[in-house]
């Protein structure tokens, strides 16, 4: 039994032993858990942000760097909400590659640069060069083309988009695409396709057409169908109609306008006139009332005239009757 009750013990310490080196194991002061990745890492992979004390691998950071750049974000703050701490391009330098130290220069003088308060610089509107340009007249811009320094194509500065060559900028800016395009083709003539209703531009060759959707129809003398006819006919019907009830409202809104300064002036007129007239009334009814207190004193003496001498002839007869 006492054989047993040793062989017994002898386990239990063993398990101990085994569960101790276990913990020993896991609690291992060279290395950490990354909060981004959740993994373990050594110490010495480790970075630290500026102005606070968390820290996270330096793979982690630099991808969080990246995904930020990518929002067009230059400012970066510490990952965790409300933190203080920042991560700035210096103190980021020694776990960034050179392409993404870089980068982050780069979009950090554009934010400086396109946030000062002129309009000297801009971006090409090709979205295959969109290079940072510096316009040398600034505000003082001139209604002609200007020529990219990278890709060599001619763009408005004043508009910001690629030169048109069919307008000026006061006219580009009031008209929207499809106005532009109408517009446009209706200057130079560019027939529509009888099928899809594109418009075609011939740049070279005969006027033998062949349209993306198929259709052959001639340049000069598009071959339109009765439906297509109907089908054009019924979209210029439209456009009349939306113009002509773009310009009733418009003339709505005048005549509108005009009828209530028309009510407004006739208003402050009646009001002035009726102010006018009621004060002249009110005189009117002073005036009268004067008159009427005047008549009520001369009746009432009249009366007390009439009365007296009623009153002697009534005792002169009084008399004559009893001396007879």
């Amino acid at each position: 039994m006492e054989g047993k009750k040793i062989r017994h013990q002898r386990k239990v310490v063993g398990l101990a032993i085994l569960l101790i080196n276990d913990q020993h194991d896991d609690i291992n002061p060279s290395t950490f858990t990354c909060d981004f990745c959740v993994e373990s890492k050594h110490l010495q992979d480790s970075f630290k942000v500026k102005g606070c004390s968390h820290f996270y691998c330096d793979q982690c950071i630099v991808k969080f760097v990246v995904s930020k750049l990518q929002d067009n974000v230059t400012s970066i703050m510490c990952p965790v909400p409300g933190c203080t701490g920042m991560l700035d391009p210096e103190h980021c330098r020694p776990i960034l590659p050179n392409q993404i130290f870089d980068r982050w220069g780069s979009a950090l003088c554009e934010a400086v640069v396109m946030g000062s308060k002129t309009d000297k610089y801009l971006y090409c509107p090709f979205k295959d060069c969109s290079a940072l340009l510096v316009y040398e007249n600034g505000t003082k811009r001139a209604l002609c083309a200007a020529v990219c320094p990278h890709c060599k194509r001619e763009l408005c500065p004043s508009c910001k988009v690629p030169w048109h060559t069919e307008f000026d900028c006061a006219q580009f800016q009031k008209l929207s695409d499809d106005d532009m395009v109408k517009a446009l083709a209706k200057k130079l003539k560019w027939p529509r396709c009888p099928s899809c209703k594109y418009y075609i531009q011939k740049s070279s060759g005969c006027n033998h057409m062949i349209c993306r959707c198929g259709r052959v129809f001639s340049y000069n003398k598009p071959s339109y169908s009765i439906y297509d006819r109907i089908q054009i006919s019924l979209e210029e019907t439209r456009i009349f109609l939306n113009e002509t009830r773009i310009s009733f409202l418009k003339e709505i809104c005048i005549f509108l306008k005009e009828t209530r300064i028309f009510l407004k002036e006739t208003r402050l007129s009646f009001l002035k006139e009726t102010r006018i007239f009621l004060k002249d009334t009110r005189i009117f009814l002073k005036e009268t009332r004067i008159l009427l207190k005047e008549i009520r004193i001369l009746l009432k003496e009249r009366c007390i005239l009439f009365l007296k001498e009623i009153h002697i002839f009534l005792k002169e007869i009084r008399i004559f009757l009893k001396g007879e």
